[in-house]
C-alpha cells in the first residue's frame, strides 16, 4: 500500500480585501489543491497553497488531510500529544 503525505496547505480568501485567510485542509500538491479549490469553493478571491512548515496555523486548528484520489477526508487534532495523555509540563 502506498503511504501519501499531505504536505500541502490551502488557504483561501473570499474576502475582496485581502485581510483574513481560512484554512482549508492538506493535499498531495498545490494542483490537487486547487482543482479541490475550483469544485468546491467557487467564492475564492484570493488563495495560497505551501508547504506546511512554511505556513502558521493556529496550535487549535483542526487538520483535514483531503484525498481526491480517495474522495476521502481525515481529520486529525493539532494539539501537542502531551495533552492527550495529560502529562504536560506547564
Amino acid at each position: 500500500m502506498e503511504t501519501v503525505n499531505f504536505l500541502f496547505v490551502l488557504v483561501i480568501s473570499t474576502n475582496p480585501v485581502i485581510d483574513e485567510w481560512e484554512y482549508q485542509g492538506n493535499f498531495e500538491s498545490c494542483d490537487i489543491a486547487h482543482l479541490w479549490m475550483t469544485l468546491h469553493r467557487p467564492d475564492v478571491v484570493a488563495s495560497k497553497c505551501m508547504l506546511r512548515e512554511y505556513i502558521y496555523l493556529p496550535k487549535d486548528t483542526k487538520i483535514r488531510s483531503i484525498d481526491m484520489k480517495n474522495n476521502t477526508i481525515r481529520y486529525y487534532d493539532s494539539h501537542s500529544p502531551c495533552k492527550l495523555k495529560r502529562n504536560c509540563n506547564g
